[in-house]
């Protein structure tokens, strides 16, 4: 999907104090302390400097996703990334450092990998060699859950924190915008088949908004059927793409919460 001319020169509005994101330049990148995952060391497995994402959410730190970048994409050697993840821990264990997480995250969409589940698999190795205690844990935006070998990529993981912002393809379409073809019928029968999947949902204000009472009715009714182990309900951190869109104030996102749960069982954690 072409991001519109007009979209950069609307970011412009009010926002409040969010922090800027810089895309890595490199494998590792942080560690950072994350609202989810405690001290996280980032692991970026996409090219540097540069997005590499199937969706354009307005919402995105790492700015908009650019027309054509899923094309000719020269991914990283799984090799490459393991040597430096094993050299980094292998220093960082020998100076006392440890890590809650190391987390598969970085310049987009780490799944786009095409091969995701062997740099997986190298991760978790250079993991159990020189950081047994820390988990390896994925931030993924959910939409390559149909792909069989995506799924197994991801049952190697200690922790799936899967993306769900809507429980409508319309709604998908406006805060997430994928940029390639998308189906919610095959994410969610996908997130169904993962073990322990966590899911994540931000909600946003503004000029789009995914809080209102329908939009959290669709949302409830799929995370419904997926039945995960709970839901990270979150909001803007950080500076948005499209700095029209506002956060939800916390009061909003405990009630989206308390709703989640009295209609679902679903235990849904406010960040």
């Amino acid at each position: 999907m072409k991001v519109a001319e007009g979209a950069r020169k609307r970011d412009e509005g009010c926002l409040p104090q969010l922090k800027e994101f810089t895309l890595a330049g490199g494998v590792l990148y942080g560690p950072v302390r994350s609202r989810r995952l405690g001290a996280s060391l980032g692991i970026n497995i996409l090219p540097f400097n540069r997005k590499i994402c199937s969706f354009n959410c307005g919402y995105c730190q790492c700015g908009w996703t650019e027309t054509g970048a899923l094309r000719g994409v020269d991914f990283l050697d799984p090799e490459a990334i393991r040597q430096e993840l094993a050299a980094h821990l292998r220093r960082a264990s020998s100076e006392g450092v440890s890590y809650d997480s190391l987390t598969l995250a970085g310049n987009g969409e780490p799944t786009l990998h095409p091969r995701f589940p062997h740099v997986v698999e190298l991760i978790v190795r250079a993991r159990d060699e020189w950081m047994p205690s820390a988990r390896v844990s994925i931030l993924s935006n959910s939409a390559s859950v149909d792909d069989p070998s995506v799924r197994r990529g991801l049952d190697l993981l200690d922790e799936r924190i899967m993306k769900l912002d809507a429980g409508s393809g319309a709604k998908i379409g406006e805060i997430n915008m994928p940029v390639a073809s998308f189906s919610l019928e095959k994410v969610v029968a996908g997130l169904k088949l993962i073990k322990d999947v966590v899911l994540q949902s931000m909600f946003v204000d503004g000029e789009t908004s995914n809080s209102g009472n329908e939009d959290v009715r669709d949302w409830i009714d799929v995370v419904g059927t997926i039945a995960p182990r709970f839901v990270q309900i979150y909001t803007l951190d950080r500076v948005p793409a499209d700095r029209r869109l506002l956060p939800v104030e916390k009061g909003r996102l405990r009630e989206i919460a308390d709703r989640l749960r009295r209609e679902t069982g679903v235990v849904g954690e406010v960040f």
